[in-house]
């Protein structure tokens, strides 16, 4: 298999919330696609952060794209700068107050086809309280702390269901090793 050739690539929007490129593409059969449009997204940390008492800390928040509240771990662009650890670290604690120890757990693409940025998904354990450092703007927050299994009933009853969310939940409790100890059918 071979990658597509790039014959020529503008910017179409480009403002501080959303960059979109148009690429003109010569597809591996021959064909060119002079409109194939990039949503240039920036990298995202994300946190799921597990307490002693084996609750999963989410936030809950308004999500106007998806034009609902939407129940998620702690997330948060990269800023120029900054690594993905330091990124998770500040949203961790801007976004629940808390700190931890963080382990780096795996990464994951949404909308390969059409976005160009990674979220990367650290665990965090040995939470401690930390002061909230000041939130963006737009963010109107509320922390949620819910166990496990009711963790993977609220997915399989779609009352969890941002992609992400789901994805870092189950390499959370992959590396974790809770598939084996847990029912949740």
């Amino acid at each position: 298999m071979k990658k597509w050739q790039l014959l020529d690539s503008s910017m179409a929007f480009d403002n501080q919330w959303f960059k979109v490129r148009q690429d003109k593409v010569k597809l591996t059969n021959g064909k060119v696609l002079d409109d194939y449009f990039i949503w240039l997204k920036g990298n995202v940390s994300m946190i799921v952060p597990i307490t002693e008492r084996n609750e999963l800390v989410f936030v809950r928040q308004y999500k106007h794209g998806a034009g609902q509240i939407m129940i998620e771990y702690p997330a948060g662009f990269v800023d120029p700068g900054e690594t993905p650890l330091e990124t998770a670290k500040r949203e961790l604690r801007e976004e629940t107050g808390y700190s931890a120890k963080l382990t780096f757990i795996g990464k994951h693409k949404n909308e390969p086809t059409k976005v160009t940025g990674i979220i990367y998904l650290y665990l965090a354990k040995n939470l401690r309280p930390a002061k909230i450092t000041t939130r963006d703007d737009n963010e109107d927050i509320e922390v949620l702390k819910i166990p496990f299994k009711d963790t993977l009933k609220m997915i399989k009853n779609g009352k969890i269901w941002a992609s992400e969310t789901v994805a870092a939940t189950f390499l959370a409790f992959n590396q974790l090793k809770f598939f084996r100890k847990l029912d949740w059918k």
